[in-house]
Parts: C-alpha cells; sequence; structure tokens
C-alpha cells in the first residue's frame, strides 16, 4: 500500500479517502480502486515479472500512446499522463493510472445482437482513425489460419444465444470474406491500420448502454494493407 500512497503524493492525485480496495481485472496485473479528495481512480499495478522483459516498458508506453490517439475518434479509455509520462515508477514497481468508470462488462450470455452491430461499427471507427502521426512502423506478421466459423456457430447453438439465426444466414458469407482478408494479409500494401487486438466482452465496459474501450496494453497492431 505504501507504493500506491507515494503514487498517490507523487502525480498529486491527493489524499485517500478511504485505502485503496483490490478489484478484478487486470489478469496478470493487480487492479486498485483508489478513491481521494480529487477523484476516483482505477490504479494497474504492472506485474514486475512482465516488465523485466526487455520491450515490456516500450510496448506499454506505444500502446497508451495509441489508446490516447483513439480516444479522439472512439469512447476509449487511455491512462492518465503526469509531467508527459503515461506511465509511473515508484520504487521498482510501475503503474498505469485511469480515471474510474462507472459500468459494467457483459457476460457472454447476455450478448445480443446491437452489443455486436455496437462493437462491429467501434472497431470499423478504429480501423478508420489516422495513427500516422505516431510514426509507428508496422509489424511482420505471418498470415494467420482461416478462421473456423463452424465452430463458433456450434457454441452460440449450445448456448441458445441470440444471435446463432442470423449467424446461420451469414456463415457462407463469413468463410469468403475471411478468405479474402487471408489473401490480402499475403500481399504487401501501403496503407497502415491499427487495431486493438482483444474486444473480449471484458475489455468494453458498457456505460448507460454506450461501449467504452479499455485495456489497449499490448493489444494494438500495426499492419500494412491494401488501398
Amino acid at each position: 500500500m505504501e507504493h500506491l500512497r507515494e503514487l498517490c503524493r507523487q502525480t498529486h492525485l491527493g489524499e485517500w479517502i478511504i485505502e485503496p480496495v483490490k478489484v478484478s481485472g487486470g489478469l496478470l496485473h493487480t487492479m486498485y480502486a483508489v478513491e481521494t479528495t480529487k477523484g476516483k481512480y482505477a490504479v494497474k499495478a504492472l506485474n514486475p515479472s512482465i516488465m523485466k522483459r526487455p520491450d515490456a516498458l516500450g510496448n506499454y508506453i506505444l500502446s497508451e500512446r495509441v489508446a490516447r490517439l483513439a480516444s479522439k475518434n472512439v469512447p476509449a479509455l487511455p491512462a492518465k499522463m503526469f509531467d508527459g509520462n503515461v506511465i509511473q515508477k515508484v520504487g521498482e514497481q510501475w503503474f498505469l493510472v485511469f480515471d474510474w468508470v462507472e459500468g459494467r462488462s457483459v457476460k457472454q450470455e447476455e450478448i445480443g445482437n446491437e452489443h455486436c452491430r455496437m462493437i462491429g461499427s467501434l472497431l470499423a471507427d478504429i480501423h478508420h482513425t489516422d495513427f500516422q502521426e505516431l510514426e509507428i512502423e508496422p509489424e511482420e506478421t505471418e498470415v494467420r489460419p482461416s478462421i473456423d466459423w463452424n465452430a463458433y456457430l456450434q457454441k452460440g447453438q449450445v448456448m441458445k444465444a441470440e444471435w446463432v439465426k442470423s449467424f446461420e444466414d451469414i456463415i457462407k458469407n463469413l468463410f469468403e470474406w475471411d478468405a479474402v482478408a487471408r489473401e490480402a494479409e499475403s500481399r504487401p500494401g501501403s496503407d497502415m491500420m491499427m487495431s486493438h487486438r482483444d474486444l473480449d466482452p471484458k475489455n468494453v465496459m458498457w456505460v448507460q448502454g454506450e461501449p467504452v474501450v479499455i485495456d489497449w496494453s499490448r493489444r494494438v497492431l500495426s499492419i500494412r494493407c491494401m488501398i
């Protein structure tokens, strides 16, 4: 807890109203709800073992730069900046600080057609965001395997999901579109596109029916695509 107290002092987040509480999320990291005299924040204490990796710090900084720029075009939640730094260090511990969002993630069995439509539209907006000012070199990626859409259909049928009928109607198209996408991935292109890569339900907070994308860390991808 002393690291969190020092973090609040260094970043001028205010005095604690109550002692920070561990909250769910973060997977390999530890998340805290920190409520102070200046506001409420979600603080991610980054896993020290992960931060020992040579590329870890750079990856987090890059991901948050992407999230900050994306937030101008989509409802994204980037980490807060202090003295020009998006990632904070106290002793040997690294932190990311976010404004607290009063929302919730939806469970898989709660997901309906409207959720899918909104997330699909949000993903398209991310892909149409101009990230050129970040001057990021594209990653060299291998062509991914084809997607087994039948497996997803079977899972939906078992869950008796709302979207099954719509999925059945377009599954042939999905296989065709996936084949076209994989063929495009194999060709060199001249335009760069960024994506989130992990729009799992746990990484989207729903606030009064509207999505907010969280956890951009190490999830961004830059690729060349055909114009």
